[in-house]
């Protein structure tokens, strides 16, 4: 039994002909096709975003690891300034 003579039992019997049979197919080809479009594509936009997620972890992870850098430059500088003077130049407000 092909599947043309299954479509016919299950869309109400014999009264089909298969030029009607065979646009009911095109029509199932279509829609299935839409649809794998629309999966497609939202996979693609899964995997944007994942990437995108990914981007911002790694520029966050940077931007710590700059921010870092900069106390500990900062705290040596401030280390080679004598309390006295620092406690001047804090009450001065340039530091």
């Amino acid at each position: 039994m092909g599947f043309i003579d299954k479509l016919k039992e299950s869309l109400g019997g014999e009264g089909l002909n298969k030029e009607e049979v065979a646009q009911s197919l095109q029509e199932i080809k279509e829609q299935l096709e839409e649809e794998e479009k629309a999966n497609e594509e939202i996979a693609y936009l899964e995997e944007q975003r994942k990437n995108n997620e990914w981007a911002e972890k790694v520029v966050k992870a940077q931007s710590n690891i700059t921010a870092r850098n900069r106390r500990r430059i900062n705290s040596e500088k401030l280390k080679r300034i004598s309390p006295s003077r620092q406690a001047l130049l804090k009450k001065l407000g340039k530091i």
